[in-house]
């Protein structure tokens, strides 16, 4: 199942974000060079699809909060 096809037709809310974001490693296999590796690139996309679900529900975030 790809990550597009687990969010259409579900509700809007950070429980389906989340189930998404869990697919994610099993078809996204991004590279690994100098400037960061697969585990990195791999995490920072999961964490952009959480910042755009809170980001069009209007709430605040800061780039300065982030974890890994």
């Amino acid at each position: 199942a790809s990550v597009e096809a687990s969010l259409i037709g579900q509700s809007w809310s950070e429980k389906t974000i989340r189930a998404a974001m869990a697919l994610m490693a099993d078809v996204f296999s991004p590279l690994t060079d100098m400037r960061a590796g697969q585990e990195y690139r791999l995490k920072t996309s999961e964490n952009m699809l959480l910042r755009y679900f809170h980001d069009l529900q209007g709430n605040d975030v800061s780039v300065l909060e982030v974890s890994a």
